[in-house]
């Protein structure tokens, strides 16, 4: 009997704890992003992270323009229902995204200035949200 209760025991707490790892691999945590823009009408990226999940990735775009915004991987828009978002300065946003479900696992934002003025914008994202 004790034999059967130990062995369920241990089934119980590899389930439980394979949950928490599970929750633990999700790639939500921010990460500050300063990119300087010349004003020659282009746009700029953040650095690739990794893509863990099929969650919306998040931003919180802070600066002084706002500006219009991609998620990307491999240089494929892969941003979900619209072409891209757009984002006031001061804007927290999700960014719904199909990069996890078309089958890669990294991307990084894309970020077009409203005004074509050289400036920097800055904030955090994540390529994942909780």
């Amino acid at each position: 009997m004790k034999k059967v209760a130990a062995v369920f025991m241990g089934v119980l707490m590899m389930t439980c704890l394979g949950g928490t790892l599970v929750s633990w691999a999700n790639n939500h945590g921010d990460t500050y992003y300063s990119l300087y823009y010349n004003g020659d009408g282009g746009d700029v990226q953040t650095p690739i992270r990794a893509k863990t999940d099929a969650s919306s990735a998040y931003i919180y775009h802070q600066g002084n323009v706002s500006a219009y915004v991609q998620v990307k991987s491999n240089g494929i828009n892969l941003t979900d229902g619209a072409y891209h978002y757009h984002v006031n300065v001061g804007q927290a946003r999700y960014l719904y995204n199909l990069v996890y479900e078309r089958g890669y696992r990294s991307c990084c934002l894309q970020l077009t200035p409203t005004t074509h003025s050289p400036t920097t914008l800055h904030g955090v994202w994540s390529p994942d949200s909780i």
